[in-house]
């Protein structure tokens, strides 16, 4: 289970349950592998399966997008930290995603462009 965007997303199988409150479930089918594990962080939840691809959803878990891996080591463990997802699983497999940055216009009285990402890195914007 994880948290994230006042929502609690829970893996099952090829589906995740989608809850506000924690009572009510909105059920999702997100596809073919059985998932194992998810994460949130940096606005989007991730997903690990037994056939070692990865999903991801940028608005609270209603839609995913497959990742290749280009591993089939099942993943048994997502976790969220310093900007990136890292995955564990069989035989020692570890993989770590590229650094989560995200770009955002705040519409207020003074517009301001903000980026959100690691700290102690250079981000350029064009």
């Amino acid at each position: 289970m994880a948290f994230g965007h006042g929502r609690f997303v829970v893996v099952e199988n090829s589906f995740v349950l989608v809850s506000t409150n924690g009572v009510n479930w909105q059920r999702i089918s997100v596809g073919a592998s059985p998932f194992t594990s998810i994460a949130f962080g940096s606005g989007r939840f991730a997903l690990g399966s037994r056939t070692g691809t990865m999903r991801s959803s940028v608005d609270d878990g209603v839609t995913w997008t497959r990742h290749d891996t280009s591993n089939s080591a099942p993943i048994s463990s997502v976790v969220f930290g310093n900007g990136s997802f890292v995955a564990a699983g069989e035989g020692g497999l570890l993989m770590q995603s590229d650094p989560v940055v995200v770009l955002s216009i705040e519409n207020a009285h003074n517009p301001a462009l903000t980026i959100r990402g690691p700290r102690w890195r250079e981000y350029q914007v064009k």
